[in-house]
């Protein structure tokens, strides 16, 4: 018998695979040949098909397994010999399970074989063991095999070596518990410097406020200044090295509230009036007739209008300084406040321009630099102006002076209502030594002796205070007699805490409404409205100046009595 196979034209001009098969006999006495003619055309695409899909999964980049409905292995391309190290013939007729590694679950492998037994496609990552002992991780996909009666005759096995992006993605996770502790570390590292700052900060300008308006020796006097102007720097530059700090740490918060920009402008601005005096210069202003109201955070902008002045008055060395505010509509819908802090100073070359707004830049550099400070205050105002979503710019020209220029969008909560009230209602006024005829006692409650000292005498003869050093004692003196208010330090060192001691207080009957105020050195974005909400009335940052002092004591009170009334 002869067979081969030839191609075809048909009637239609088309083409076919024909097998021919023929074979010699004899018929009637005669030699013949018997040829047999079958259209192969169809089983020789299957067949070409086959052998593509064949060497598509040997030659795949990809392990590929293919057991029977026991889950013992008949085949593997050659990516799954390279990459477990075993020859097919090693695992022909085996269980996957050779390759486990003893971490994994039982439950796992029992979702992945009622999965797949269910008829379903099962996805999953594997820890396994090559032939050498080393782990490594596969993404699976495994689905099965059905005959044309829809029954699972095997199933398919299609992996992916995932170890790389396993180990990135452990490295990720490590990096990223690592910045979490470093940032965890930075915020208590940042709480503990601001207290630990600002605690001997308190004694520091009390004390030297104290002798500067009591000494009559002008000489000491001068002295005394001295000592308090140099607090009041190294004040601002622990503010600044804190700010920038909290900025970078993602820490910074910002509370919005309505603010009128010129009244807090000019209150700023103004507070350098006696140390532009001191060099000879003006300070001039250019206010609208009406408030500008807008959604801006207080602190951060007074941050802002002090740095820029501060930085005008330090430049200046003759002529004046000015503050100009006004409104710009970009449309009838869109409205800025335009706050511009100009001065007549040594000017930016343009050249350092780009730079001013770096931090711990300065005009002048190195060992030849001729100003003081840590070129922080405009790298922190830039930073607070566009967290508010406002612009910052500068305008200078070296030796005549320069101009920077904030805008900042104008938007309301709502529309507020113009209110006519006297000037005299809408400030609180105290009298100087008493609230009444009776002079109000005080508990404050202050571990450090020297806080406690200045705190004293800046009550002076206002008020009577009682001083202990802990908590415990504050619980047990307030219990002896009704005081007034509480001044309470929250950081007491050993022992209870301040907002303990504050929560056990208000328990004591008569206690309830009584003014509670945190007078604290924990001064991070945050505290204050944590430990109001956990106890205290008020709130008072170290260091403090006394009328701020004052003001808080004599507003809790009299918000007492209205509330008792």
């Amino acid at each position: 018998m002869k067979l081969c196979v030839i191609l075809s034209e048909k009637k239609d001009n088309s083409f076919i695979e024909v097998e021919v098969m023929g074979s010699y006999t004899i018929l009637n006495g005669k030699p013949a040949i018997i040829g047999t003619l079958l259209d192969v055309t169809e089983k020789k695409k299957a067949e070409k098909e086959i052998r593509k899909l064949s060497l598509a999964v040997e030659q795949s980049p990809a392990s590929i397994v293919i057991t029977d409905i026991n889950g013992n292995i008949e085949y593997v391309n050659s990516k799954f010999c390279e990459l477990t190290g075993y020859s097919s013939e090693e695992v022909i007729g085996k269980n996957p399970r050779i390759f486990k590694y003893g971490d994994t679950p039982k439950i796992y492998y029992q979702n992945l074989w009622n999965t797949i037994k269910s008829g379903k496609e099962w996805r999953g990552d594997f820890l396994n063991r090559k032939k050498n002992g080393e782990l490594f991780w596969e993404f699976a996909s495994i689905s099965p095999i059905k005959d044309d009666k829809d029954n699972i005759i095997n199933f398919l096995a299609v992996k992916e070596d995932i170890t790389e992006r396993k180990n990135a993605e452990e490295e990720l996770k490590i990096a990223k518990e690592k910045a979490e502790e470093m940032n965890r570390f930075k915020s208590v590292f940042l709480a503990n410097m601001s207290h630990e700052l600002r605690t001997p900060m308190v004694a520091m300008l009390g004390y030297s406020e104290i002798l500067k308006n009591e000494i009559e020796n002008q000489n000491l006097q001068e002295l005394a200044n001295e000592i308090y102007e140099s607090s009041h720097r190294l004040m601002n530059t622990l503010n600044l090295i804190l700010d920038l700090s909290r900025i970078e740490a993602n820490k910074e918060v910002i509370n919005l509230t309505e603010l009128d920009i010129v009244s807090v402008a000019v209150e700023e601005f103004e507070f350098f009036k006696q140390l532009a005096a001191r060099k000879k210069l003006q300070l001039k202003t250019e206010l609208p007739d009406e408030p500008i109201i807008t959604l801006l955070d207080e602190r951060m902008l007074r941050q802002i209008i002090s740095s820029l002045t501060s930085n005008a008055v330090k430049f200046t060395n003759e002529g004046n300084v000015s503050l100009s505010i006004s409104k710009e509509y970009e449309d009838p819908y869109k409205q800025h406040v335009v706050i511009k802090i100009s001065d007549t100073g040594i000017g930016i070359p343009r050249n350092n321009q780009s730079t001013i707004f770096d931090a711990f830049r300065q005009i002048s550099e190195g060992f030849s630099r001729i100003f003081k400070g840590t070129g922080l205050g405009l790298t922190v105002a830039k930073k607070f102006v566009e967290m508010m979503h406002g612009s910052i710019n500068v305008e200078s020209e070296f030796g005549i002076g320069s101009a920077f220029i904030v805008k900042f969008p104008v938007i309301r909560r709502f529309e507020i209502q113009p209110i006519n009230m006297d000037p005299s209602q809408m400030k609180i006024e105290f009298p100087e030594n008493k609230i009444d005829d009776n002079i109000p006692q005080l508990l404050l409650v202050e571990d450090d002796q020297s806080n406690a000292g200045v705190i004293k005498f800046f009550l002076g003869t206002s008020f009577k205070v009682d001083t202990v050093l802990k908590g415990e004692e504050g619980i047990k003196k307030a219990g002896t007699k009704k005081y007034a208010a509480i001044l309470m330090d929250i950081d007491l060192g050993t022992g209870m805490s301040g907002l303990e001691a504050a929560r056990k207080i208000r328990k004591i009957p008569g206690y309830e409404n009584t003014p509670i105020i945190a007078v604290t050195a924990l001064a991070m974005r945050g505290d204050k409205e944590k430990f109001l909400a956990e106890g205290c009335t008020h709130y008072i940052s170290k260091p403090f100046k006394k009328e701020d002092l004052f003001h808080t004591i004599k507003e809790a009170i009299k918000q007492s009595k209205e509330q008792a009334n």
